[in-house]
């Protein structure tokens, strides 16, 4: 039985996960949203893939751990590729920031 990192690395090189990624890439350089992980503007422009500021497709649930969701555009996300590659293969969702005030608290009161 092969390793699981090849089976992902196998299965991001069918024609309908490069598609999907390919569609989902074309979608993000026409709307331009910011990398989902540190909220900051992607550099669109670059042709560097190597240039930490560029577009990478990012897959939210991690596609070694998830293979049913590599094709599903539900799945990605627009990502620096600086910061998809400190995530990882993990499941690490971006901090949502500090609290305007201490709901925990008004909850028990």
């Amino acid at each position: 039985m092969p390793a699981q990192g090849s089976r992902s690395s196998t299965l991001r090189k069918t024609r309908a996960v490069r598609d999907a990624v390919n569609d989902y890439r074309e979608k993000c350089k026409r709307d331009q949203p910011p990398c989902w992980l540190c909220g900051q503007a992607i550099d669109y422009e670059t042709t560097d893939p190597y240039s930490p500021d560029s577009l990478q497709v990012d897959h939210m649930f991690p596609v070694s751990t998830h293979p049913d969701f590599a094709a599903d555009q539900e799945n990605m996300r627009p990502s620096h590729a600086g910061c998809n590659l400190s995530r990882g293969n993990s499941m690490t969702l971006p901090e949502l920031g500090t609290t305007s005030c201490d709901w925990e608290a008004l909850a028990t009161t």
